[in-house]
């Protein structure tokens, strides 16, 4: 599992980009920002002190379990060899086949989403003595509708007193 990956590595800041409203069918749906968090990656591969990990989380049709897509993802074939290494991770958040529901909630479940999501993978920790609690740099990126789920997942941090170094 990712948690485990990210116990051997130091996990340095944590850049994650949200999509606003997708339309049914759209091609490419949420993987619009694709372009956005590859440009991050390269920007924060090329500081000397760390690589850059593209993770990218779709959630592939409604009712359908979330994944990452290693497809699009771009992380080391070989994570036993990184023991150590300082790692950003550039997360692109896709929620595409909830970001376009005409019920209410749905902004506020996928922040939960991105919240657990966070936590879940040991990028994030609610509890103040865990490292990634206070040391890991977090920066979110939000276009349009996404900005409400990013603000749901803030806020979840917010109640656990993680501090968010940037929202954009």
């Amino acid at each position: 599992t990712l948690n485990e990956v990210f116990d051997f590595v130091d996990v340095t800041g944590v850049t994650v980009v949200t999509h606003g409203f997708q339309f049914r069918g759209t091609v490419g749906e949420g993987d619009g920002m694709m372009p956005l968090a590859e440009e991050i990656q390269t920007q924060a591969d090329a500081l000397s002190d760390r690589e850059a990990w593209l993770l990218d989380y779709d959630i592939p049709a409604e009712g359908v379990a979330a994944i990452f897509d290693p497809k699009e993802s771009d992380v080391p074939d070989d994570l036993t060899s990184k023991g150590g290494a300082n790692v950003e991770v550039v997360l692109l958040f896709d929620w595409s086949p909830e970001s376009n529901e005409n019920s209410k909630g749905w902004a506020e479940a996928a922040g939960d989403g991105l919240f657990n999501l966070l936590v879940g993978t040991g990028l994030v920790s609610p509890e103040p003595d865990e490292p990634a609690g206070d040391t890991t740099e977090l920066h979110f990126i939000a276009h349009s509708f996404g900005a409400a789920a990013t603000s749901e997942a803030i806020e979840r941090l917010a109640t656990f007193e993680v501090p968010v170094d940037q929202v954009t």
